[in-house]
């Protein structure tokens, strides 16, 4: 009986056994939280600590689900990333969150990604050693946006030191945008590779002082990468600062990014132009190699006269312009692939000699410029160099007086200009001007005829007396030399107006009292002195007398004076300077 129940409890066990291996085992992974936090001040004591609050990003990136987002507060972390999954990685901001790199940083960078779908976004990256971001991978849809990467001041091997997407591997989507890079040292830069589609390089700040370039490449292209607003104009490099290889417009690069004055696209390269042009005008001429020398300039005719020296046997031409000349002379290239401005006029000599040049500028033109671009060697060649029309401005202005008495009438002549010129120049324009930042409002009291400086007011030494005036002399060029002058109004004694004195009637034999008054606008005060003076109707008449200090008239007429005889007097008043 015994036995018999063990044989049914064995082959309950055994149909058990048999219906679980025939059964599918399904066991289903733990997720990680959509979204953890990073702050490099929690501790085991935060709540959440090891599930979601963590105190290193790296601890963040592993906990969280894919397409999940690591949230990261300000902070300092010292570390390196590896971006296996895809995700959001968040920061505070590149101005509050540092994430230094910890040596030694292999070849995969100290943020190696290697996911797709991934953003990173906020942070200040401080590298140590080698390389920053690196795509190590295959990947699309990766956006690196709004961050700040400081390369390591790397001085041996080569490289990409800031971004770099692996030569080997496709990339599709990648956009790289309204980041910081920094350069130092022996870095490249950024380097993106020939396999990336849809890539977007916008709004991207170039910044430091790297020894050698560029501090952009990117390989493979195709024309359809956009590559705008980026701003190369705070590093200063002897390299070139983009370099592209495949089909593109380096001249559509150039003119929709910021570069450092001084910068040209050249093939397919923004390079110093000392890159194409390594000498100079000056230089050729000390070394005795062909030069471009100024001869004479005729302002009536409006010509300037060069001559072209060729101090060797073989081929050397130079291209000229005028500043207003815009459009390149010849349609086709340039006859060096990497001038990419065009053909302009030329002139060439094959042996030792030289050929003059004669130019003629329109009225708006103020210089000529002269570059030598190709035949002959290339450590000749120089970049646009400018003359003059007038090789100097006016350097002084002189005016023969600059005092003018009050009261004058308008347009009374003051005093006249002349010019001092080091070429020479005998012909002047003089205007009265402002500045862009001052206004010189005494100007409208002023006219110039020719050279003639004159009044345009009747001017009160009382009111104001002395005014500020900034004249501009331009020569038959159009080069200009501005100065200020004070011009001082002169007092002269102006008459004294006597007050008004009405009609007076007075009997014989009666006095007639009454005090004359006046004023006088000279400053300082004078002493006014009354006096009786003859008037239009008749004499003073007799016995009447004025008091010179005080203007009190007293007259007791006669009767001889009386009826039937009529006076007509009036007071004559004398100034007196006081002192």
């Amino acid at each position: 009986m015994n036995n018999k129940r063990l044989m049914k409890i064995f082959s309950l066990l055994f149909v058990v056994a048999l219906l679980a291996a025939a059964l599918p085992l399904q066991v289903k992974a733990q997720e990680g939280p959509s979204e953890v936090w990073v702050d490099d001040d929690f501790t085991s004591e935060t709540s959440g600590w090891g599930i979601d609050h963590f105190a290193l990003i790296q601890d963040g990136i592993n906990a969280v689900a894919a397409n999940g987002t690591v949230n990261v507060a300000p902070g300092t972390y010292n570390e390196n990333l590896v971006v296996n999954k895809s995700l959001n990685l968040i920061g505070a901001g590149d101005d509050l969150v540092t994430v230094n790199g910890v040596a030694p940083t292999t070849d995969a960078g100290m943020v190696n990604i290697v996911a797709s779908n991934v953003t990173i976004d906020g942070f200040k990256f401080v590298a140590e050693g080698y390389k920053t971001i690196r795509l190590n991978a295959p990947t699309t849809d990766v956006t690196f946006s709004n961050n700040t990467v400081i390369g390591a001041e790397y001085t041996s091997g080569g490289g990409w030191i800031l971004f770099e997407s692996n030569y080997n591997n496709a990339h599709s989507n990648l956009t790289i945008t309204g980041n910081v890079f920094e350069n130092h040292g022996g870095q490249i830069g950024v380097y993106l590779n020939p396999q990336i589609t849809g890539l977007t390089f916008t709004g991207n700040t170039f910044q430091g002082d790297p020894t050698s370039g560029p501090v952009l490449g990117i390989d493979g292209m195709n024309g359809t990468e956009v590559i705008t607003g980026n701003s190369f104009a705070g590093i200063t490099s002897p390299y070139a600062l983009f370099e592209g290889f495949g089909d593109f417009s380096i001249v559509g690069i150039f003119n929709a990014n910021t570069w450092p004055a001084g910068y040209i696209a050249s093939g397919n390269r923004v390079v110093p132009a000392s890159v194409v042009y390594p000498s100079t005008n000056d230089i050729n001429r000390t070394n005795g190699w062909a030069h471009v020398d100024f001869v004479s300039a005729d302002a009536t005719a409006r010509t300037m006269t060069f001559n072209f020296v060729q101090t060797r046997n073989f081929f050397s031409c130079v291209e000229y312009r005028t500043n207003t000349q815009t459009t390149p002379t010849y349609t086709r290239p340039n006859f060096n692939p990497e001038i990419l401005d065009g053909m302009w006029t030329f002139k060439c000599l094959n042996a030792v000699g030289s050929t003059p040049i004669t130019i003629t500028l329109d009225s708006a033109a103020t210089f000529v410029e002269f570059r030598l671009s190709f035949g002959g060697e290339k450590d000749e060649r120089f970049y646009w160099t400018p003359f003059a029309t007038s090789s100097c401005p006016p350097t002084d202005i002189d005016l023969s007086n600059n005092m003018i008495q009050e009261n004058q009438p308008a347009g009374t002549t003051i005093g006249t200009f002349s010019s001092t010129d080091p070429d020479g120049d005998t012909a002047f324009t003089y205007t009265l001007v402002d500045t862009e930042t001052e206004d010189y409002p005494d100007n409208a009291a002023f006219t110039i005829t020719g050279n003639t400086l004159k009044s345009a007011v009747s001017f009160n030494y009382e009111v104001k007396d002395s005014y500020h005036i900034r004249v501009r002399s331009t020569d038959e060029w159009g080069a200009y030399y501005e100065e200020v002058f004070s011009i001082l109004i002169i007092d002269v004694n102006d008459a004294p107006v006597l007050d008004p004195i009405e009609p007076k009637t007075v009997n014989e034999l009666a006095t007639l009292t009454f005090t004359a008054t006046a004023t006088d606008s000279d400053i300082p005060v004078q002493t006014l002195t009354f006096s009786l003076a003859d008037g239009v109707g008749g004499d003073v008449p007799e016995g009447a007398g004025i008091d010179p200090s005080s203007g009190v008239f007293s007259w007791t007429p006669t009767e001889a004076q009386g009826p039937g005889r009529r006076c007509n007097s009036r007071e004559r008043i004398a100034t007196q300077m006081q002192g």
